[in-house]
């Protein structure tokens, strides 16, 4: 069964596109009516080379700091990559370079925080060794004083050609203004 064409169908067509002209005339002569949000009246932007046609604002301000654009097409402007001046990333819309944007960010977070650790890394290395080196000049300052007192309580001495005997040597003692004096022994035909 074939259904029978509407014979008013030209006439509404014809109503509609009437209705429509009046509708954009109208709304040509309030300019405010595309603020209103009227997607019949959103206005066209103009593309340039440093200012890419971006629905949302903040997507505009991260990509235009990050990006630039090329035409793919000669024949059609419209259509543009975006390349990551960070790398050589190229993304055919701003949200995806946004995005990419933001593992750049991620990734010089990490490495900042990855230097950090290897800051504090160095820096306890370093507090640990000035401290042992600290213990080694407690030692030593240790076993000179011991050294000292040793042979402050003795005056004798090994003899040099390794026999083993003790030799008597000359003795010394601290006089009271702090002058180390050598007391020397008269008998020298011994």
């Amino acid at each position: 069964m074939k259904s029978e064409p509407n014979p008013s169908y030209p006439q509404q067509t014809q109503k509609a596109q009437k209705s429509l002209i009046r509708k954009l005339e109208a709304a040509e002569s309030k300019p405010n009516m595309s603020e209103r949000g009227n997607p019949l009246l959103i206005p066209k932007l103009e593309v340039t080379e440093d200012e890419p046609d971006f629905a949302n604002a903040r997507q505009t301000h991260k990509a235009r700091s990050s990006q630039t654009i090329e035409s793919s097409d000669p024949l059609n402007p419209q259509s543009q990559i975006f390349r990551c001046k960070e790398c050589i990333a190229k993304f055919t819309n701003a949200k995806s370079l946004a995005g990419h944007m933001g593992s750049h960010a991620k990734a010089r977070i990490f490495q900042a925080r990855l230097q950090e650790k290897l800051r504090v890394l160095k820096r306890s290395k370093l507090e640990t060794e000035a401290a042992e080196m600290e213990r080694t000049r407690e030692e030593m300052a240790k076993a000179r004083e011991e050294v000292r007192e040793e042979v402050g309580e003795n005056d004798e001495t090994q003899s040099d050609d390794g026999s083993g005997e003790v030799l008597i040597t000359s003795s010394y003692r601290v006089a009271e203004d702090g002058k180390i004096v050598i007391d020397e022994d008269d008998d020298d035909d011994i």
